[in-house]
Formats: structure tokens, sequence, C-alpha cells
């Protein structure tokens, strides 16, 4: 970030940085979800928290932290993976639901929003002292969900034929038998 910080002011950089991430994770949960009704939905949530987060942007008017588009960002993101463990409990397979790499994912979202979600809804309140009394444990929980992703890549890389369902639909053209 801090290398952002010299070429775009910090009052873009902030809500950019927010909807880069919200576009990212729910984009991550859409790839993974089967229904239809769902995957309707995310893609009507994220359009109007997006619209909503470009008002919010052009028409406030202390340019500080964001952190009202912040806290709906981690609310629509918990609704999203609520979405996906409903999918993954309905489905009865006999693989257990910690063998698929994305639970670790959704895991790791779900512990870095929601540990810092009060931090970041009060952060406009707070006073600079304060902010940097509790500030450290975003970094953490940041931490946290670093580690879970790297349980969900190795997962991934364990069983790559059971997450790619391309390499199904080929046909074997080894001659060589």
């Amino acid at each position: 970030m801090l290398f952002f910080e010299n070429l775009i002011p910090r009052k873009i950089l902030d809500p950019g940085y927010t909807l880069l991430e919200f576009s990212f994770f729910a984009a991550l949960i859409f790839q993974q979800l089967k229904i239809k009704k769902q995957k309707i939905l995310i893609v009507i949530l994220s359009l109007a928290f997006c619209c909503f987060h470009i008002i919010y942007f052009i028409s406030r008017e202390k340019k500080g932290f964001d952190s009202i588009p912040i806290g709906i960002e981690a609310i629509l993101i918990f609704v999203f993976i609520f979405f996906f463990f409903y999918e993954q409990l309905k489905d009865a397979t006999s693989t257990p639901i910690y063998d698929n790499y994305f639970f670790w994912i959704a895991v790791g979202l779900f512990i870095y929003l929601g540990s810092s979600f009060f931090i970041y809804l009060t952060a406009t309140t707070l006073k600079q002292k304060e902010i940097d009394q509790y500030w450290f444990l975003t970094y953490i929980t940041e931490t946290i969900k670093n580690l879970l992703l790297t349980v969900a890549i190795y997962i991934y890389s364990r069983h790559p034929d059971k997450t790619s369902q391309t390499s199904q639909n080929l046909p074997n053209l080894d001659f060589m038998l």
C-alpha cells in the first residue's frame, strides 16, 4: 500500500481498495456456487453495492476512512459465504467439507472480516491514539486469513483432479498404452 500512497491520493486509494477487495471476494464465491438463484442474487447485490459505494464516495463530505462501505462489504461477503456453506451442507457427498479447498478460503475470509468488522466501523469515530492501540488486531486476523489461504492452496494442489471439472471431459489421447 505504501507504494500506491505516493502515486494515488489516500482519498481515492481507500475506496478503490474496498471496491477491489469486495469485487475479488464476491467473484471468488460466485465462481464456487452452483445454485443459479444465489448467483443472480450475488450479481444484483454486488452491482447495488458498487453503485452505493460510488455514490457514497462522491457525496460524502469528509474524505477520510470509508467505514460504512467496509461494514456493508463485510455483511455482504458474510451472506455470500453463508450461500456457499448452505450449498456444501445441502450436497450429500461422501467427502468431508474440510477436504474442499474453498472451505478454507471461506473460513479465512469469515475470520478476517468478522474480526476486523467493528474496528473498521469505529475507525472514523476513534482518535488516532485509540486506533493505534487496536489496529494491530487487523494484522493478526489478516495473517490468519493468509495462513488459511495457504492451507487452501495446499489442499488444491493435493487434489487438483477433484476440483477441476474440465480434466474429466477431455478424452485420453495417450496412444502409448
